[in-house]
């Protein structure tokens, strides 16, 4: 099977490509933002797009359509970076059994939990066992968050979410997926996308969710400034019960 999994940071985009990549052999090809590097290196290295940033791209382009069974997860903000260079319709072209947009319902935790990962460096959320948790308890000691910090996550979320609702690269989605949606058993959301159970039982995951209160001491300012914020933009909140589907 081939699945292009499309979201934004913080949507479960990662927790969804682990419901494919855990069902298949190790042999079978798993890319996790698979244009994020070489297109960083365009945008930070303070030099014009080169050759080597465009070939690096399309030698990930290249593997990805050879490949007979293949996972791919990509932000939206990557594709916008692969149409900057002429390469979108490329990676468009190659015909996926699924493609597959996840978003998150809530902008204030999502945007919170990017403010958290940035600020510890620490994107990992799902884990085999609870002791891996246990042993990583230190990365959740409690932080503050700047408000310049939590208004720059705002900002990329709306912005993501604003790009996917409005496709205006015209991706053809098979399925829409909300984080709010997600059971985070591994069968049960396989079975739940595909419409079928896998041959064999995955192994479970332990999913530790950010108790972001307990985290984040500034956790109340922070709904303020959210709150001024919406104020200020004009942006667009999802009701927790919306079921709508991207434009095609």
């Amino acid at each position: 099977m081939k699945v292009h999994i499309i979201g934004h940071p913080r949507s479960g985009s990662s927790y969804c490509q682990s419901i494919f990549s855990e069902s298949v052999n190790m042999d079978e090809l798993n890319l996790i933002e698979a244009f994020r590097y070489p297109v960083r290196r365009q945008l930070f290295a303070r030099h014009p797009v080169n050759a080597v940033t465009v070939e690096s791209a399309n030698k990930e382009l290249a593997r990805i359509a050879d490949a007979p069974h293949v996972t791919v997860k990509n932000h939206i903000s990557h594709l916008k970076e692969l149409y900057k260079i002429n390469l979108l319709d490329k990676l468009l072209s190659i015909k996926f059994d699924k493609t597959i947009g996840i978003m998150r319902k809530n902008i204030f935790e999502t945007s919170l939990s990017l403010a958290i990962a940035k600020q510890k460096r620490f994107w990992g959320t799902h884990m085999p066992h609870p002791n891996q948790w246990v042993a990583n308890k230190y990365k959740v000691a409690s932080i503050i968050v700047s408000d310049k910090m939590f208004i720059h996550c705002l900002d990329t979320i709306a912005n993501d979410i604003e790009e996917l609702l409005e496709n205006k690269y015209n991706i053809k989605y098979d399925h829409i997926i909300f984080y709010e949606d997600l059971t985070f058993d591994l069968n049960n959301d396989y079975v739940n996308i595909v419409g079928e159970p896998f041959k064999s039982k995955i192994e479970p995951r332990y999913v530790a969710v950010w108790n972001k209160k307990e985290i984040v001491k500034n956790y109340d300012h922070l709904k303020e400034v959210f709150s001024d914020w919406k104020k200020k933009n004009n942006i667009i909140i999802f009701h927790k019960n919306w079921k709508g589907e991207l434009p095609q």
